[in-house]
């Protein structure tokens, strides 16, 4: 019984020495949880910024349009601004003729203006016209001067009349030729204003355009250097995580390594208490039965010497009550026998269980449990037993120690559902079990705890 309660006081304090241990795990998983929620937060941005980026672009890629729309505008506008220019120079070259044209019709006129005041003088001095022209026809020496001085007043008359109407046509003709002059002047000069308005629109619109490309353009190149950042704030998230993981797996394979070097000390120092006990009460059960031999011997001898004087009945007696002691003695060497076998047998051998362990009985029983992946550090994905797990990520499989829990057997782990005992594992001894799960994640948050499972079949 004090071997008992030995072997289980160190069985439960031993865990107590890892707390640090199992603390240190959890804090390396709550960095594991946090670099995780920072990595999603970057993914995150990441989307949103990428999303943000692509705006832009298109955004840009219109602004090119219009800017490619502008310019072609643009070309066309001052095209016919130097179309205006050529018709305007070509127009300024007409209105030097006209002008040319403008100087002579104004010469004519004036020249015909003083024949005309020359002639009017000339009927001022002399009389009248009518006058002048009966004096020259009554002056006429026969019939043939009479016919020839009527004629000749006649076309000197309708010489007056033309030349008084080719004054009035000069004059309209120069009316005529002014207001064309200004008209055209006045229509390409409207030309020329409207398309430089048209030009000086366009510029506005150009530089407005354009300004708001190179904002475009500085947003685009924010946006690609807050991309770059968060890819790199994520790299450097997942290197962090990755250490992390790396850490808890050597944290977990450490607790592991020191609690079966614990487990082993304990069991070990259990074994060897359990062999001094077990040797100081063969000691004391040999001195007990030196003892017994000894008084049995005094008496036999006492009563060979009470024989000498006494009668054969006497001696009868005395040998029913050596045959008795001797029977006594013998009882009490067999009763010894028995409870040294009895002890021997309620103490368990190194590194193996009692035969109540192997059988179950489907009876519930505290086991250590951990988990473990198809890609675990030293796995090959294959059970000992031939399951792929790799092909089969949602096998329910567990690593037993087969002197525990026989290879093939079905166990139910309390919360946890049941499970084919399909593996084994070289850190898989006595109530240990290893139970297979598809994620590394949910591998690492199970960790190490304590679960009670029954065999059922």
């Amino acid at each position: 019984m004090k071997k008992l309660l030995s072997v289980i006081l160190l069985l439960v304090l031993v865990p107590f020495g890892f707390s640090g241990h199992v603390f240190g795990q959890e804090n390396l998983e709550n960095e594991q949880d946090r670099i995780e929620e920072e990595r999603d937060e970057v993914q995150e941005e990441l989307s949103e910024a990428e999303a943000e980026l692509m705006d832009l672009i298109a955004e840009q890629e219109a602004l090119n349009d219009d800017l490619e729309g502008l310019d072609e505008m643009i070309v066309v506008n001052e095209e016919r601004l130097e179309d205006t220019e050529e018709k305007m120079s070509d127009n300024e070259a007409k209105i030097a003729e006209l002008e040319e044209d403008i100087e002579r019709v104004e010469a004519d006129i004036e020249e015909r203006f003083d024949l005309l005041k020359d002639r009017a003088n000339t009927y001022q001095q002399n009389g009248s016209a009518s006058e002048s022209y009966i004096e020259v026809i009554l002056g006429a020496e026969d019939f043939a001067d009479f016919i020839s001085r009527v004629l000749t007043i006649t076309q000197i008359a309708q010489a007056d009349n033309e030349f008084i109407e080719q004054l009035e046509a000069s004059q309209q003709e120069l009316e005529e030729l002014q207001n064309e002059e200004e008209a055209t002047l006045a229509e390409l000069e409207d030309q020329r204003a409207e398309l430089q308005e048209v030009n000086d629109q366009l510029d506005q619109q150009r530089e407005a355009t354009a300004a708001l490309k190179e904002e475009a353009e500085e947003n685009e190149a924010s946006q690609q250097s807050l991309i770059e950042d968060l890819v790199d704030e994520e790299g450097d998230l997942a290197s962090q995580e990755s250490e992390i993981r790396d850490k808890i797996a050597a944290e977990i394979e450490r607790q592991e390594a020191a609690e079966r070097e614990a487990a082993e000390q304990a069991r070990a120092e259990a074994e060897e208490e359990a062999a001094a006990e077990a040797a100081a009460e063969e000691e004391a059960q040999a001195e007990a039965n030196q003892a017994s031999s000894n008084n049995s011997s005094n008496e036999s001898s006492q009563s060979n010497s009470n024989d000498q004087n006494q009668s054969s009945s006497s001696n009868s007696n005395s040998s029913s009550s050596n045959n008795s002691s001797s029977n006594s003695s013998s009882s009490n060497n067999s009763s010894n026998a028995g409870s040294s076998s009895n002890d021997s047998n309620n103490t368990p051998s190194r590194g193996g269980s009692s035969s109540s362990e192997n059988s179950g009985g489907g009876e519930w029983k505290t086991f250590s449990a951990t988990a473990y992946t198809a890609n675990c550090t030293g796995c090959s994905g294959v059970t000992s037993t031939g399951v792929d797990l790799n092909s089969n990520p949602n096998a329910n499989v567990i690593a037993v120690d087969p002197s525990v829990i026989p290879m093939g057997s079905t166990v139910e782990v309390r919360g946890h559902g049941t499970f084919t005992a399909a593996d084994t594992g070289g850190a898989i001894k006595g109530r240990k079990i290893d139970i297979f799960m598809p994620s590394q994640s949910d591998a690492l948050s199970f960790g190490r705890r304590s679960v009670e499972i029954r065999v059922l079949d």
